[in-house]
């Protein structure tokens, strides 16, 4: 009996540095989980293999297709399942203790588990955009089952319980509002959605109206923060927490946003052009006019989906592409294996472009940003 609890000590303080690891390290989360799996002893090591799998395949999960939470996320929540596996060892080796004379071990606090939101797309609803173009309001997130999840429609000084049946999970990591022509019913007056779970908000969208401005932004945007001290040169793009950089040396790099961002090689040559980013895949607009498009990874290639005409500035959002052309007009296609365009801006879209939410930016050649509608 004094054998197995000794495993037991082990096993305990090899998810005591595994709980410690993911709190300081958590970027390295997938291989703290394996080394964890690995070390435990072999006598106790049947259930927890299992559980910390389910808890690997779970993170993998939520940061991939279904989801967009990032490693920090996930790591607090591979955390919180540590500790709770590490108390039911503790709980197990403190029952054959106590029959032989050994004093037991405290159990851990384990901080409760409840729904978290990590992106919600699109961040706020513009109702100048019609039905067909704000189908959904996805969100995405953690543990959806843990807690209803109740939406609220702001009218005015009302609050309306917009839950059923317009709120649908489609995974433990995902969950939509209808807001489209069978959806929510939307006014003037809607101001905004409140997501609550257990009683308490977790989120807020807010809802754009018609009577917003809609030409250009009517307080000035200051770009007076520096997140990256050398070596920006080129055209950029972010989206999902990262940004990326097509280099004049023909490289795509990419960083994750913070205070300081630096950047790693993921695209080894022909990355010369414009490049926008959204929903997984990363766009080149190249000097000889094509369109190209590649899907984010570790190493990104690219296949042509335009032929023709892509010269300029590009823009992604919302199943589009956008292009600021070299005289000025703007232009929109939407995004398949074979990408045309039709002219949405008669003139004045010199500059490079960015868009997001129903808007689109123009940075125009003598330094000012503007803002219009889509």
């Amino acid at each position: 009996m004094k054998v197995e609890v000794e495993h037991l000590e082990e096993a305990i303080k090899t998810l005591n540095t595994g709980i410690n690891t993911l709190r300081t390290e958590s970027g390295s989360w997938q291989e703290t989980l394996k080394d964890v799996q690995k070390k435990i002893a072999d006598d106790v090591q049947s259930t927890i293999e299992t559980e910390i799998t389910q808890l690997i395949d779970h993170g993998v999960s939520v940061i991939g297709q279904e989801s967009r939470c990032n490693v920090d996320f996930v790591a607090k929540r591979s955390r919180i399942e540590l500790i709770r596996i590490k108390n039911e060892l503790i709980t197990k080796r403190n029952g054959l203790a106590q029959k032989i004379g050994i004093p037991p071990i405290p159990l851990d606090t384990v901080p409760p588990v409840k729904p978290a939101i990590c992106i919600v797309s699109p961040s706020s609803l513009d109702l100048t955009l019609p039905p067909d173009r704000r189908k959904t309001i996805d969100i995405s997130g953690y543990d959806f089952d843990s807690a209803p999840i109740v939406v609220l429609l702001k009218n005015g000084d009302q609050e309306i319980d917009v839950t059923h049946p317009y709120l649908g999970q489609t995974s433990p990591f995902l969950i939509s509002l209808n807001v489209g022509a069978n959806g929510v019913r939307l006014s003037s007056n809607s101001q905004q959605f409140i997501v609550r779970a257990d009683g308490k908000q977790i989120s807020s969208i807010n809802i754009i109206s018609p009577s917003a401005q809609q030409d250009q932004l009517t307080n000035p945007v200051r770009a007076d923060q520096e997140v990256g001290n050398g070596g920006w040169n080129g055209s950029i793009a972010a989206t999902d927490g990262y940004v990326y950089l097509a280099t004049p040396d023909g490289k795509l790099r990419r960083g994750k946003i913070s205070s300081s961002v630096g950047t790693e090689v993921i695209g080894d040559a022909g990355w010369n052009g414009s490049i926008a980013a959204a929903d997984g895949y990363v766009y080149l607009a190249t000097p000889d006019g094509k369109l190209r498009r590649g899907k984010i990874s570790s190493s990104v290639g690219t296949e042509v989906i335009g032929d023709a005409g892509w010269n300029g500035s590009i823009a992604v959002a919302d199943g589009y592409v956008y292009v600021a052309t070299p005289d000025g007009k703007l232009r929109r296609g939407k995004i398949s294996s074979s990408v045309g365009t039709e002219v949405i801006g008669d003139a004045g879209w010199n500059g490079s472009i960015a868009a997001t939410d129903g808007f689109i930016f123009l940075a125009t050649p003598d330094g000012r940003l503007l803002r219009g509608r889509l």
